[in-house]
Order: C-alpha cells, then sequence, then structure tokens
C-alpha cells in the first residue's frame, strides 16, 4: 500500500525522467561520435590541391547604394576580380508600385556605374556587375542560389563566396530595431549553398571597436598583469 500511495503522489515521475533522461544522454553521445567520424574520416582530410586554384566567384546582394554596400564591395574586390552584385526586386513590400520600383532600379543602377564601375576601371580592375533579379516571392535567397547554380554549370570547380554587410549594433536595445535579414541569409546560405560556397560577413560598426576591452574581459588576468600594462 505504501508504494502504491507513493507512486500515486508522484513517485511515478522518476519512472518517466530517469528512463528518457538515460535514452536523451544515450541519443546526444550518438549524435557526437557521428560528427567525430564525418570530421575525422581519413583520406578525407588531406588538402585537395588538384583542381585550379584562382580566386573565388564573388557574389554581393545589394539593397541600395550606401557606405555599407561600398565598403562590402571594397572587400569583394580585393577578394576576387569576379564579382556579381545583385538587387533583388520587390523586397521592400506592398509599400512601393511598379513605378517606385523602376525608379529604385534606376537609380542603383546609375549610382553603381558611377561609384563602382568606374572607379574601377580607373584603377585598372575589372567592373563588377550589377544584376537586377526580380523576386515575386520576396526571397533573396532564391535568386542568390540560382546565380551559384549557374555558375556550377559555367565553370565547374570554381569556389563560391558570398560577400554580406552586416549591421553590427553597439547596445543590446539595438538589435530590437533590426531585422536581421542577413543573419538569416548567411545561415541560410551555409545549410543549403553546399561545400564549395563561403560567407564573408563584412560589419559595419555603430561604434568604434573596442579590442583593449574586449581582450580584458576574456583574459581580465592578462589585462591585469603588470606586463600587459
Amino acid at each position: 500500500m505504501i508504494l502504491v500511495a507513493k507512486f500515486a503522489e508522484g513517485a511515478w515521475l522518476t519512472l518517466l525522467v530517469i528512463p528518457a533522461t538515460f535514452l536523451g544522454l544515450r541519443a546526444i553521445r550518438r549524435y557526437y561520435d557521428a560528427l567525430q567520424r564525418q570530421v575525422l574520416r581519413g583520406a578525407d582530410r588531406v588538402l585537395d590541391l588538384s583542381g585550379e586554384m584562382r580566386p573565388p566567384l564573388v557574389l554581393l546582394p545589394l539593397g541600395q547604394w550606401d557606405r555599407m554596400a561600398a565598403h562590402a564591395v571594397t572587400v569583394a574586390l580585393r577578394m576576387s576580380p569576379d564579382v556579381v552584385a545583385v538587387h533583388v526586386t520587390e523586397t521592400e513590400g506592398p509599400d512601393l508600385d511598379a513605378a517606385q520600383q523602376d525608379e529604385m532600379c534606376d537609380r542603383l543602377q546609375a549610382d553603381f556605374a558611377r561609384w563602382v564601375a568606374a572607379p574601377a576601371r580607373a584603377a585598372g580592375l575589372p567592373a563588377p556587375t550589377l544584376r537586377i533579379e526580380p523576386s515575386p516571392y520576396r526571397s533573396v535567397l532564391g535568386p542568390l542560389l540560382r546565380q551559384v547554380l549557374a555558375w556550377r554549370t559555367e565553370q565547374p570547380g570554381r569556389a563560391v563566396a558570398v560577400v554580406l554587410p552586416m549591421l553590427v549594433e553597439a547596445r543590446w536595445w539595438e538589435t530590437l530595431l533590426h531585422t536581421h535579414a542577413e543573419r538569416r541569409l548567411r545561415q541560410a546560405l551555409l545549410r543549403d549553398g553546399g561545400p564549395d560556397v563561403s560567407v564573408v560577413s563584412v560589419p559595419w560598426l555603430l561604434r568604434p571597436p573596442q579590442k583593449q576591452a574586449a581582450i580584458a574581459a576574456e583574459e581580465p588576468a592578462v589585462a591585469a598583469s603588470p606586463r600587459a600594462a
């Protein structure tokens, strides 16, 4: 009778929690074992340098021409002479009609020709190209992945780098004021782009970097030592 009373009072939870915890831990262990087998596979750890070692094809999503975009294009040109900027239309939502969309595209093309193509040619560099891609579903990922697939057909074996301008907030509350679409796009590209696609985040800082403060926060003992001072 005592066992029945204890079971009714809540001892049955123990019979559920302990086996569930055990099974959960076993599943976690199997996951880590499978991960280790995948990344430590013997022959696949050898560098494959048999292919053509060329700079990557660089893809850059471009919303508008501003200082963030200029910084990202500069980084892209330092990586490769083959840079394609992609502007996806119809991502601004229903607030803009077709005429306003066309006006935005015309303004962006004029800015790109003036502030990107002309300076690149003047510096003796291949001018990046700008592609205008319609996206009825308001998706940036789809046009980028289609360009990656096209490059795989045209230039098989060539690596692809997607350069993403990324706003870095200075205060915690500033993170609430932005959509963080670039972070979601980065995650989707890493997940679905394939092993030959890399994503390069180009930060735009809302405050100057504080390297010494960051080091002190991570390594307080080193920062406090007389030698560090």
